[in-house]
């Protein structure tokens, strides 16, 4: 039973965080923080910045984000909250393989079962093509932190959290960095259909 008066963030949720992160101007470097969380593959796969306006949460977004991308084996996706995010997300991953040489890598990994789309345009990759583009990092041992700024709750966002909660359950090997006004986080938190993230907030 979870002490509530000891943890701050609602059980609900998810799984409370391993870290808490205090004030990032203090002399804790929490942007570095949130990098080691993920280069050691903590298993809070969310991590939501929240705060009123002006309180600096894009500036520590972006602090963050500056960290991350410095992680061996880690590739980082900006996805707009405005345009169709699922979409998106899979142009992103097309472009990881293509940017990065993977494609050359991916005959010597068994691909059975698993077809790799590189022709479509953005309008055109589906939930199962983003699953084997996932697939495929996994077994070349890479992982995808995808930030987003100004994190909101619609359909748009609901469909690409569905989406994320697909590749949580199969063990695709992802982080989600965003951040949010208290109201817009509140709202994605409490939606009944989204069980996925476990948020630290």
């Amino acid at each position: 039973m979870i002490n509530k008066l000891k943890n701050p963030f609602d059980p609900s949720f998810g799984t409370p965080p391993q870290i808490i992160l205090p004030n990032y101007q203090s002399d804790f470097e929490s942007p570095t923080s949130v990098a080691q969380a993920i280069a050691y593959d903590d298993p809070n796969r969310v991590i939501v910045i929240t705060g009123l306006r002006g309180s600096g949460k894009t500036a520590l977004l972006t602090q963050i984000e500056q960290q991350v991308v410095k992680l061996p084996n880690t590739y980082v996706v900006e996805i707009d909250n405005n345009q169709r995010m699922v979409q998106n997300f899979g142009h992103n991953l097309k472009n990881i393989f293509k940017m990065h040489t993977l494609t050359d890598k991916i005959a010597s990994i068994s691909v059975m079962g698993f077809g790799l789309s590189f022709n479509k345009t953005n309008e055109d990759y589906t939930t199962q093509d983003i699953e084997n583009f996932m697939t495929m990092l996994r077994k070349l041992n890479k992982r995808v932190v995808i930030f987003i700024d100004k994190f909101n709750h619609k359909e748009n966002t609901r469909e690409f959290i569905q989406l994320l909660q697909n590749l949580k359950r199969h063990n695709l090997n992802f982080y989600l960095v965003a951040d949010g006004l208290p109201k817009m986080i509140y709202d994605i938190e409490h939606d009944q259909t989204l069980t996925f993230p476990e948020m630290s907030i």
